[in-house]
């Protein structure tokens, strides 16, 4: 509808122009997505860290209200909570490249609390990483690279470990000392067995299947 005035001096009525003032911008940004990935709970159960709209995201799980964490053209995936739940570590795809990120805190405060971030690069190149996971004493992690070689990463010492050579991906897992780690890989005739390994390499990997069938998942 229209407003107008109408004269009743001379009978004529005139359209009014209304225009209204307000703020063109918004302090808030709307993002909305149809899917999660990569959840990771804090270990004492109230946080969570997840990937939506392929960036990092954090939230309390009972206001339930995202913060977002990073704003990248790549694909945060393998998210992990440090031990002491002070940092975020995750793996950036660009595509052309990979890089190892960590991200710590601010300030004091809960992470859906915060609202500033500091990231520092651990790895980066034009290599392919999986399967990423923290050591119980939570003083390392643990990857796959190219096409199944087993490394680690000494959080302490900033430093990365080949712990197995492999043309095929294995499926690992750390003893609860984290000095030790246990893995299944194929031999060349396509055969799968279970091997353990000391973290440190004092001793050769022994194969503790040693069984004609495949044997995963140790």
């Amino acid at each position: 509808f229209d407003f107008h005035i109408y004269q009743t001096s001379n009978g004529t009525s005139q359209k009014l122009d209304i225009w209204a003032e307000r703020d063109e911008s918004s302090p808030f940004d709307t993002n909305k997505s149809s899917k999660t990935s990569d959840l990771a709970f804090s270990t004492d159960g109230l946080e969570i860290a997840f990937a939506a709209g392929n960036d990092l995201w954090v939230m309390d799980t009972v206001l339930k209200e995202p913060v977002q964490v990073t704003k990248t053209d790549a694909i945060e995936r393998d998210i992990i909570f440090s031990k002491d739940n002070q940092s975020l570590f995750l793996l950036r795809d660009a595509g052309t490249h990979i890089s190892l990120i960590k991200i710590d805190k601010s300030e004091n405060k809960y992470w859906w609390q915060c609202h500033k971030f500091k990231e520092t690069t651990l790895l980066s190149g034009e290599m392919n990483i999986s399967q990423m996971s923290l050591a119980p004493n939570g003083k390392m992690l643990a990857y796959i690279k190219e096409r199944g070689d087993l490394y680690i990463y000494d959080l302490d010492k900033n430093s990365e470990k080949l712990i197995l050579k492999s043309w095929n991906e294995p499926d690992y897992n750390w003893s609860p000392d984290s000095q030790w780690m246990t893995y299944a890989v194929q031999d060349a005739n396509y055969n799968a067995d279970v091997w353990i390994t000391p973290i440190d390499g004092r001793r050769s990997a022994c194969n503790v299947s040693r069984h004609p069938d495949a044997d995963y998942n140790p």
